[in-house]
């Protein structure tokens, strides 16, 4: 279906590639993967970075999961998502406390 390939640098994550086939696309893999990925990026207090084509449908696909563009050269277009604090973890991932009903 595609792959993944981060590296630990030393101040963050590089997120080198993510690749989902074609036909794969569009199901919600991409964000999950990445999601994983953001995931362990803040448990460990540390940025996410990245380069996209600059022509690449995947530069909205960055910038919808929060990355924000640094610096652009010819080709390419590079991002960083920071690190999210820990206080608002629990909310990110979506979790909903609910009080019982009665």
């Amino acid at each position: 279906m595609g792959f993944v390939v981060v590296r630990r640098a030393e101040s963050h994550l590089a997120l080198d590639h993510l690749y989902v086939v074609p036909e794969h696309q569009k199901k919600g893999i991409g964000s999950a993967v990445l999601g994983s990925v953001l995931k362990d990026a803040d448990a460990q207090s540390l940025a996410v970075k990245l380069g996209a084509l600059r022509d690449s449908d995947s530069n909205r696909f960055y910038q919808r999961h929060g990355f924000v563009k640094t610096t652009e050269t010819e080709w390419d277009i590079y991002y960083v998502r920071a690190a999210m604090p820990r206080q608002l973890q629990s909310h990110a991932t979506g979790c909903i406390r609910r009080e019982p009903t009665r």
